[in-house]
């Protein structure tokens, strides 16, 4: 195999560009034997024979910007929101016993039948969100190392904690799902980490009772919570977050024909319908975020949900402190 930061400089390289998803430098990764067939692989590609005159990357593809406007309702009564809760919980629950690695980051490399081989590469594609993180930060001008305690929403089997963990003096890995939480408690045990407090998210109370932190992290989590749940989870987080704290989260925004009725996905919610995508739509993030006092450092398009008529965003703001 050769290792991710290899695919990635072969897509900056030869392409010149930025990998879609992480799903393909992970696909690359585990199917490639060496750096010379990686090369190899790239320079016989369609996409680099269409390059103009093989040197120059192909313009970027922007979402069009005549786009409809969705209806998604995002208010819900506190019964409603624990009903979802209930649901999402019992679904993340299943998951977890099928599939859990699989149900984290979708590659079929990490379906259960697969994961002794490549639980390591599992683990280690975590590192590479860190990097993300601080870079991010490097950019706006943000020393990470000023902060010490660090709110994780969506450990899951504890890929992204296990390296939180080396950048913070202490970690609150939280999850919806008991049996991810099983597998993330003996990673982080296999990890010899000390500094890591996992709980359980079986309620709003459960929420509601963490401390404050300096930084709230959520990658890839948001997204599977119905957006009455992403609006009500973020403003609780983005409450209890420090003045001068800062929050780096990634949560879809748009969907092209997506529209969401409360009680329609009440009626409709079975714990079998498999993972679920959903959003918060972008004005509602913007009135959330000033409304908590969060000032927006860097705003991006990113590729995490490899859907091509979905807009997702990595978003890093800093709370503004108390004068």
């Amino acid at each position: 195999m050769v290792s991710p930061e290899e695919v990635r400089a072969a897509y900056r390289w030869i392409l010149g560009r930025q990998p879609e998803s992480e799903d393909v430098v992970l696909y690359h990764t585990l199917e490639t034997n060496s750096v010379e067939e990686l090369r190899s692989s790239f320079l016989s590609s369609s996409e680099f024979r269409r390059l103009p005159r093989a040197e120059a990357p192909p313009r970027p593809q922007f979402r069009p910007l005549d786009w409809p406007r969705m209806n998604v309702e995002t208010n819900a009564s506190p019964v409603q929101l624990s009903a979802m809760m209930a649901h999402v919980e019992e679904n993340w629950r299943r998951l977890g016993l099928s599939d859990p690695h699989w149900s984290v980051v979708t590659n079929e490399a990490f379906r259960a039948s697969n994961i002794i081989h490549t639980e390591p590469l599992f683990y280690e594609s975590g590192r590479s969100n860190t990097e993300a993180i601080c870079r991010t930060a490097e950019r706006c001008g943000v020393d990470l190392a000023a902060f010490a305690e660090c709110m994780e929403l969506g450990c899951g089997v504890g890929r992204l904690t296990i390296w939180l963990s080396e950048l913070f003096e202490r970690v609150v890995a939280v999850d919806i799902s008991t049996t991810h939480l099983a597998l993330a408690r003996k990673a982080i045990t296999a990890f010899k980490r000390r500094n890591v407090d996992l709980i359980h998210l079986d309620s709003f109370d459960a929420l509601g009772e963490i401390p404050q932190f300096d930084i709230f992290v959520s990658i890839i989590v948001l997204q599977h919570n119905p957006p009455p749940l992403i609006l009500a989870m973020l403003n609780t987080i983005l409450k209890k977050l420090r003045p001068g704290g800062v929050a780096y989260f990634q949560v879809p925004t748009y969907w092209l024909n997506y529209n969401f009725q409360i009680n329609d996905y009440l009626t409709n919610a079975s714990p079998t319908r498999g993972i679920e995508m959903h959003l918060l739509p972008q004005y509602k993030l913007f009135d959330l975020l000033k409304e908590n006092a969060c000032r927006v450092l860097e705003y991006r398009e990113d590729g995490w949900t490899g859907i091509d008529d979905m807009i997702s965003n990595s978003v890093f703001v800093q709370k503004e402190a108390r004068l």
